[in-house]
């Protein structure tokens, strides 16, 4: 499925298989490296945050002694609803997001322009 239908049926049916549908089809779009993420919703200390491979929540935790503050990761496998409201709510920010991602991936891979203007296209419905 296409982003713009996944983003369509998200928007329609508004419930949790959808938008994991909609986050899935996001991780396509993706720069070829591990170095980007799109930070989705930041709640105390967790951040959930989505790559090019699917979700994940980062949990950071402060520590009395060194080091200071340390940082886990963990693969998302259901999306919380507080996370899926947050999508559904604030998908253009997500895609204006991906698209500045892509528009600084584009230079090093030319072969990325065609998913760049995708996604443009997309935003600017």
């Amino acid at each position: 499925m296409s982003l713009k239908e996944t983003l369509s049926k998200m928007l329609e049916k508004k419930d949790k298989e959808s938008v994991e549908k909609f986050v899935s089809s996001l991780t396509n779009y993706f720069p070829p490296s591990d170095d980007v993420s799109i930070t989705v919703l930041k709640k105390g200390n967790h951040e959930y945050v989505i790559d090019r491979r699917g979700m994940f929540v980062v949990s950071i935790s402060q520590d009395e002694y060194l080091p200071f503050m340390s940082a886990s990761e963990k693969r998302v496998t259901s999306v919380p609803k507080d996370v899926m409201d947050k999508i559904i709510s604030s998908w253009k920010d997500i895609l204006v997001e991906l698209v500045k991602l892509l528009e600084e991936y584009v230079k090093k891979y030319p072969s990325l322009s065609a998913k760049l203007n995708e996604v443009k296209e997309v935003v600017n419905q």
